[in-house]
């Protein structure tokens, strides 16, 4: 796995690696304050405990264990991903910027010119991986951008041919993980890691995206979009999901066992148990895009209403799942 490495303090533009993706810039960023004149809107959600939490998007909220508050927002770059080591050591990525949380504060420590970061996933404090698009300009065509962090800084890692972005990814361990997205003609793409390397896999044909990944195990995973497919044996295949649009539009996935998990998208959430999918919720929302499970009796949900009027605004949403419902709870500001 060729890596070309950027030190954590000072910027440095990364060289083209194998002239198949174009070379990105990783400044290192003092802070700055963000406001926002709406409430905003949520993309994710990361549990620590059941007493701490996170979510962002357009603002970040926490959790402390009795309510949801909105916190000091270092960028007015919408987030898309959290990802929590612990309650002191936590990274979240979205348009262009990559934040840290020291526990105590977000600050901003790189910016990703011409980038969007779609997911970051951290194994550890030391073992890292974010994945998105850039371009070399504005009106440069987009390819994919995989990232590794050991610690120390955040490398980019060569990919097996061009893709044209990459949605998500899970890290089952640190030899072995997975990456979804969309090669050069827009059709899904998956890749796998394994002895360090990235290779493409083989999936069923006509995926439809958004898609998102899960892995219970190295033998047992999840991939979202329609149609939704379960890895077993070695293999991805589609499993029967209710006769309605809403699986083609999930957005998050969390599994808390092998027959035990939840995924979150346009208007509604999936349930699945009994070795089937099944509509839980419907709830009015027009694109709950993250979930959090504690337990299959505790988990939140995360994402945003938009309230069509003379005016178009849209609303941050937390909801709350305690075993038996879902329901909708108060974020202070």
């Amino acid at each position: 796995m060729r890596q070309v490495r950027l030190p954590l303090i000072l910027p440095l533009i990364l060289a083209t690696i194998a002239a198949l993706a174009p070379a990105i810039t990783l400044a290192a960023c003092g802070s700055r304050t963000a406001s926002s004149g709406q409430l905003g809107t949520l993309d994710s959600v990361a549990m620590v405990s059941a007493s701490d939490g996170w979510a962002v998007g357009t603002i970040i909220l926490h959790f402390d264990g009795h309510q949801w508050q909105r916190t000091s927002d270092p960028v007015t770059n919408e987030l898309v991903s959290v990802a929590m080591v612990s309650s002191s050591d936590g990274w979240a990525a979205g348009d262009g910027v990559f934040l840290h949380f020291d526990g105590h504060n977000w600050k901003k420590v790189y910016e990703v010119p011409n980038a969007s970061l779609s997911r970051v996933f951290m194994l550890s404090a030391t073992d890292g991986w974010a994945v998105g698009a850039t371009r070399a300009s504005n009106a440069s065509p987009a390819y994919a951008l995989l990232l590794h962090y050991d610690g120390t800084s955040w490398q980019q890692v060569a990919l097996p041919q061009r893709y044209e972005s990459l949605e998500d990814t899970f890290m089952v361990s640190p030899s072995e993980g997975w990456a979804v997205g969309l090669d050069q003609t827009s059709h899904v793409a998956l890749l796998h890691f394994h002895h360090a390397i990235w290779s493409q896999m083989p999936l069923p044909p006509d995926r439809v995206p958004p898609s998102h990944l899960w892995m219970v195990s190295s033998t047992d995973g999840w991939l979202t979009g329609q149609p939704i497919l379960h890895y077993q044996g070695g293999a991805w295949s589609p499993i029967a999901t209710p006769s309605t649009g809403l699986t083609g539009l999930l957005r998050g996935i969390d599994m808390v066992s092998s027959s035990q998990g939840w995924a979150v998208g346009d208007n509604g959430i999936l349930r699945y148990a009994d070795g089937m999918w099944s509509i839980q919720s419907a709830q009015r929302v027009n694109r709950m895009a993250g979930v959090a499970m504690l337990s299959n009796q505790d988990g939140w949900a995360a994402g945003t209403y938009t309230e069509v009027g003379d005016q178009v605004t849209r609303y941050a949403i937390i909801l709350h799942y305690d075993g038996s419902s879902w329901t909708q709870v108060k974020i202070n500001s």
